[in-house]
């Protein structure tokens, strides 16, 4: 049904679905955008949401990438820190883009969140040890990555951060 009225309006690139796991009571910004608190539910409902969009000519966007689900800061105004292990960033956050790379998903929007696990100093946005190094090489991604909005907060201060910037962080 999104597809179909997409296109009604002229749109071919739906930015959705929203793949993030929301397990976080405190989490601000993605509340009931999200399918559910349960990796796994997500990963079959955001799989399920790219198939029936292949029905239209449409593209569609799993994101954000490669989490923003258990976090309590909003990322328009901060950069917030997922401090988890590896392995429960694959069993929880990373579950659902994998459904939705093995569903077809035409693009992943990358999220403004640090992820020390995998990198100590960039946002996952501006991060090529996740958006090459996890994204592309390790769950085999070959699609469009975009990004959130460059003018969030969590990328001003990613990006102030990384240039040594005080203002940044």
């Amino acid at each position: 049904m999104t597809a179909r009225e997409a296109l009604a309006i002229g749109i071919d690139w739906i930015l959705g679905p929203v793949v993030d796991v929301n397990n976080n009571p405190a989490n601000p910004v993605i509340n009931v955008r999200s399918f559910s608190a349960d990796s796994a539910i997500v990963a079959e409902l955001g799989a399920a949401f790219i198939q029936g969009a292949q029905d239209y000519p449409v593209l569609t966007t799993a994101k954000h990438f490669p989490g923003h689900g258990d976090t309590s800061v909003d990322s328009h105004w901060e950069l917030p820190t997922i401090a988890h292990d590896a392995d429960r960033l694959a069993a929880v956050e990373l579950l659902p883009f994998e459904q939705a790379i093995a569903a077809g998903v035409d693009a992943v929007m990358t999220a403004h969140v640090r992820v020390p696990v995998w990198d100590t100093t960039h946002p996952a946005t501006l991060s090529p040890a996740i958006s090459t190094g996890l994204l592309r090489d390790r769950l085999g991604f070959d699609g469009i990555i975009a990004t959130d909005a460059l003018v969030m907060g969590g990328d001003r201060a990613g990006i102030l951060q990384r240039s040594g910037d005080p203002r940044g962080g």
